[in-house]
Parts: structure tokens; C-alpha cells; sequence
């Protein structure tokens, strides 16, 4: 994924690749008010929509609070593959900057 710069081009690597195994959602920048009377709100972790499908991965992202959330979902999940994104993610970053 190093080299891709369109989303036609990811979107056609993922289909080729994961077909119906994988699913990548995305809320984006959620802006919401953080305080609700005496609850204060810190974390949005999401979406998550999961099909069922045999071996399915599902990867939710959400920026919140200055945040990136990602989250996992699956009925048989791959070990350590959110923590893999993370150094995928913090290696891309530090070579952007």
C-alpha cells in the first residue's frame, strides 16, 4: 500500500485481496459535545458493522478528541492485527513528517 495514492486504486487492492473478508469503516472527524451535565465524554470507538461472514475482519476507525480509535471486530479475530495497524500507522507518520 506504500506506493497507492487514489482511492480507486485501494479500493480495487482491497477487493482483489480481502474480497468479502474484510471491511474497513469509518466515521471520520466525529465532533460532539464532550461534557453532558456531570458525564464527560472521552472516547468514541466505532463503527462496527459485522456481516457474519466465514473469517470476516472488520477494522472501525474514528478520530474523536484528537484521537484515532480504531477497533477490531470479528467472530474469529486475527491476533495482534490491530496492533500491527498501529505500527503500520505510526511508520507512515514518522516517514510523512
Amino acid at each position: 500500500m506504500a506506493g497507492v495514492k487514489e482511492t480507486a486504486e485501494a479500493k480495487t487492492i482491497f477487493a482483489n485481496m480481502f474480497g468479502g473478508d474484510a471491511a474497513l469503516t469509518n466515521l471520520g472527524v466525529v465532533a460532539l459535545p464532550r461534557v453532558f451535565g456531570s458525564l464527560v465524554l472521552d472516547a468514541v470507538w466505532g463503527p462496527s458493522v459485522i456481516l457474519g461472514l466465514v473469517g470476516e475482519q472488520v477494522i472501525g476507525a474514528v478520530t474523536f478528541n484528537d484521537r484515532l480509535h480504531l477497533v477490531h471486530t470479528s467472530y474469529a479475530p486475527i491476533t495482534g492485527l490491530l496492533d500491527r495497524m498501529n505500527a503500520e500507522l505510526l511508520d507512515a507518520l514518522v516517514n510523512f513528517y
